[in-house]
């Protein structure tokens, strides 16, 4: 557990000093835009938000702050919102589903995202994972996990907050094997740090090449 508990203050650390450089970037970029209006613009292949898209975001994250899981999905499939409905707002109602310990709920959300054609983002999948760990579900959890770490998409690659989650469920749950696989604790923690670490080192790699 020691082993753990110091994996996931070294990751929140890490995740802190990403926080606090992207407000400083934000800061400096509001001040660039109040100095020099006319450089504020939109890249031609950025299309903001429709206000309904951000009044369906804001009806769905009020909902599912309050744990109301039912009213959540409801408004999600409603037929009405079938032009709006975009891989933010799935990954709003999976972690509504974590939350409240609907993981199977949160898997259908998932899979019909991907039937769609949906993009699934990482935030979507870290939020599933949040609830195999929440749960106890740790080999599916890691399986997860792994598999967002061998995508060749690198917006699907996991963050420091997918592997944030994932430590925290091996602390929470011990090792158990699971048709002939063992997941939680240490085993699987050590597992998925060494993955990170590796994923790390690719990433540095790509970014020195000329």
């Amino acid at each position: 557990k020691k082993y753990i508990q110091n994996n996931i203050q070294m990751a929140d650390n890490k995740n802190q000093n990403r926080s606090r450089n992207r407000r400083k970037r934000q800061h400096s970029d509001d001040r660039n835009n109040k100095e020099h209006p006319a450089k504020k613009s939109f890249s031609p292949k950025y299309q903001p938000p429709s206000d309904a898209a951000l009044a369906l975001s804001a009806s769905l994250k009020n909902l599912s702050s309050k744990k109301r899981l039912r009213e959540t999905l409801n408004l999600y499939n409603d037929a009405s919102n079938d032009d709006v409905r975009d891989s933010h707002h799935g990954s709003i109602v999976v972690d509504c589903c974590a939350r409240c310990g609907a993981v199977e709920e949160g898997e259908k959300i998932i899979q019909n995202m991907k039937e769609s054609g949906m993009q699934v983002s990482v935030q979507a999948n870290t939020a599933l994972l949040k609830g195999y760990a929440h749960s106890g579900q740790m080999a599916k959890g890691f399986e997860l996990y792994a598999s967002m770490c061998h995508s060749k998409e690198r917006r699907k690659k996991p963050n420091v907050r997918t592997l944030n989650t994932l430590l925290r469920g091996c602390l929470w749950t011990a090792a158990a094997q699971s048709d002939s696989i063992v997941a939680g604790g240490i085993i699987t923690g050590e597992e998925a740090w060494c993955m990170s670490v590796q994923q790390q080192k690719q990433k540095s790699a790509v970014m020195m090449q000329p």
